[in-house]
This record gives structure tokens, sequence and C-alpha cells, in this order.
């Protein structure tokens, strides 16, 4: 694509947009090639939030984050957050 074109567009639509077709690609691709293992992020959150609710549970602990998008994606469905850091060192 023509970068004028693709300047265009980066500024015309939001961020979050660009991030949910990139996600419904992924899901795509994800059932066309026979939902392999491991599922794409929005196939975790929608089983977490689906848990969660169906066992009326109230707290989240998150052990691992990425940039914090799963705690993103189910922040509304629970009353509790926690994320679980971990801090690297290094011998220099």
């Amino acid at each position: 694509m023509n970068k004028k074109i693709r300047a265009f567009f980066k500024e015309i639509i939001p961020k979050t947009v660009v991030k949910r077709i990139r996600d419904e690609e992924a899901l795509l691709k994800w059932y066309l090639d026979g939902q392999p293992v491991p599922p794409p992020d929005l196939i975790k959150q929608k089983i977490i939030r689906k848990f969660g609710r169906k066992n009326k549970i109230k707290t989240f602990l998150e052990t691992g984050t990425a940039g914090g998008l799963m705690i993103k994606a189910v922040k509304n469905n629970f009353s509790k957050i926690f994320c679980k850091l971990e801090i690297l060192t290094a011998k220099i």
C-alpha cells in the first residue's frame, strides 16, 4: 500500500478499530485453521468472562500480562482484579 495512503488511514482510523479488525482476522484464521491451540485472545477473554459469570466469581487474578490486554478485556466482569508482577533482575 502506498505510504501516503497508509499515513492517511492511520490518521483517520482509531487504533481501537484497527485492533478490533486484527482481532477478528485472527479469530477467522483460527476457525479456518481448525481451531488449533492456543486460541486467539478474543476466545480466551470470552471463556474467562463466561466462566466468571457462570460461577459468580468476583475476583480475577492475572498471573502474567502482555500490556494488560486481558485485564482491559475483563475489567467490567470482576469487582476486584489483581495482577502478579514479576521483577526481573540481571547481573551486570
